[in-house]
């Protein structure tokens, strides 16, 4: 779809080596040097990203690895073969596919663009997958201190009950309320504390009169 000129997919595909790929396989790591770019013909192929996993999955009549062979840089995605079958690519050599080019450089804008539009994709496809791992580590640190403070407090002593001491009431000592010496002079000389007299006796000495 990049280029529909019939002349230009003719010459490519003369170019091209059919190649049988193994399930799982890796076709091509991100960060290595590529020399060569491949078309879909059969299965798929997963975008994988380290630490995040796969974000995006190419089809039949897809390509990849076209970007390192445009801008002369390594391998800017992990390409795997999908687990569950074999697939099919047809690989052009970077050699072949500048020749094929300077013969046809119209057709260059046009895979630069959809180059572009992929690599696009999957830079935000990645930031969106490690923004969510970030939120989803985020959460389980927060779940962990709050288990750990709940086991913190389970199995904290429980702590005695304590009397107030302002309910405490002083019972002599330092802290007892002064004695007035008035007041106990006053009591000493009240008539509780004089000795009761026996009445004076009868001159005449008992009897009837």
């Amino acid at each position: 779809e990049a280029c529909e000129n019939v002349e230009f997919v003719h010459e490519i595909t003369t170019k091209m080596v059919p190649r049988v790929i193994e399930p799982g396989m890796v076709v091509m790591r991100k960060g290595e040097r590529g020399s060569n770019m491949y078309f879909i013909t059969y299965g798929d192929f997963n975008i994988v990203v380290e630490n995040v996993g796969v974000v995006f999955t190419l089809r039949k009549g897809n390509f990849f690895g076209e970007i390192a062979l445009l801008h002369n840089v390594k391998r800017t995605a992990t390409i795997v073969c999908d687990q569950r079958r074999y697939a099919n690519v047809l690989t052009l050599e970077k050699r072949d596919f500048d020749e094929v080019l300077q013969v046809f450089p119209q057709c260059l804008s046009a895979i630069s663009k959809a180059a572009g539009d992929r690599l696009k994709q999957i830079l935000e496809q990645e930031a969106e997958e490690q923004r969510k791992q970030r939120e989803q580590r985020a959460a389980e640190r927060a779940e962990e201190e709050r288990m750990k403070k709940m086991q913190e407090l389970a199995s904290a002593p429980a702590a005695a009950p304590t009397a107030d001491a302002s309910d405490e009431k002083p019972v002599g000592g330092a802290d007892a309320a002064p004695v007035d010496p008035a007041a106990v002079e006053s009591v000493s000389e009240s008539p509780a504390s004089v000795p009761l007299q026996p009445p004076p006796a009868d001159e005449d000495g008992p009897g009837l009169k």
